[in-house]
């Protein structure tokens, strides 16, 4: 599985700093945080990394790790 689940994150966090979080981590190929119908965040979103090794590196460094204060949980997205 290349694509992650993350919730959890603060309401202000943007794609660009989904992104730039699983950077580090592997090849990102996107990172999307859900918006509801009013544009505001869900709290939850999918980063989809280049290789299976990647997603794996960044879920094992990332998850229950803090964003402002906001302890993220990262799964493998079904």
């Amino acid at each position: 599985a290349k694509r992650l689940f993350i919730e959890g994150f603060p309401e202000s966090c943007t794609d660009q700093q989904l992104y730039n979080i699983f950077a580090p981590h592997g090849h990102v190929v996107s990172a999307r945080v859900v918006r509801g119908h009013r544009r505001e965040s869900l709290r939850f979103g999918f980063v989809e990394m280049a290789s299976e090794e990647g997603a794996i590196r960044a879920k094992q460094a990332l998850h229950r790790t803090f964003l402002e204060g906001c302890s993220l949980i990262v799964t493998f997205s079904k």
